[in-house]
């Protein structure tokens, strides 16, 4: 990704030696780790289009998939208690924070979902967005929101939330969102950087 965005050649080799890791990675090795996984699957996906990668997205978007709590519409991995909001309590630990297990994952499988059709998955996304918007406590309905958004997952799971809504016409979704990315930009940087904290 940050090749694409840099146009930089550097640390190829570099690049190639990780990539060569992600086959013997545990994607739970803690709750980050099938975050970053499944970026970099979807990454090469994109980048190459071949039945093996995209088996490969399937195939640890599947096994994330099993690892879900499921209640009524919603999926997650990390809940606070009923109730909690960001906004009264925020957590100061990017592990404790809901969307951290699921941000990076909603935006890759966004990501790939715009190119390829899987109902399942889709319907996956979905049950992240909701968790995320509806009982998380991550974000309140006016879009403000406290904590950690990058290692928290904050701002991934709110581009995810947006792709999804944008895939499926959400409109709820997207006014949501906007609201929350509204709010960023008014009390963050202008660099277009939040940093943690």
């Amino acid at each position: 990704l940050g090749r694409s965005m840099t146009g930089l050649a550097d640390y190829v080799v570099q690049e190639q030696s990780l990539r060569r890791l992600l086959d013997e990675c545990d994607p739970y090795e803690n709750p980050f780790m099938a975050t970053r996984m499944l970026i970099a699957r979807v990454d090469l996906f994109l980048a190459t289009r071949t039945r093996q990668n995209k088996k490969a997205v399937e195939d640890l978007a599947r096994l994330i998939r099993s690892k879900m709590t499921y209640e009524g519409d919603y999926a997650f991995v990390i809940r606070r208690p009923k109730g909690w909001s960001s906004m009264n309590k925020p957590v100061n630990s990017w592990d404790e924070q809901p969307s951290c297990a699921i941000g990076g994952c909603m935006l890759a499988l966004a990501r790939y979902l715009e190119e390829v059709k899987d109902p399942e998955l889709l319907d996956l996304l979905g049950r992240w967005t909701r968790f995320f918007l509806d009982h998380s406590g991550t974000v309140d309905r006016q879009g403000r929101y406290k904590g950690l958004t990058h290692a928290g997952g904050i701002l991934t799971a709110g581009a995810g939330a947006l792709r999804y809504g944008a895939l499926v016409g959400d409109k709820r979704v997207i006014d949501w969102v906007r609201r929350m990315f509204d709010g960023t930009l008014t009390h963050g940087r202008s660099c277009g950087w939040v940093p943690d904290g």
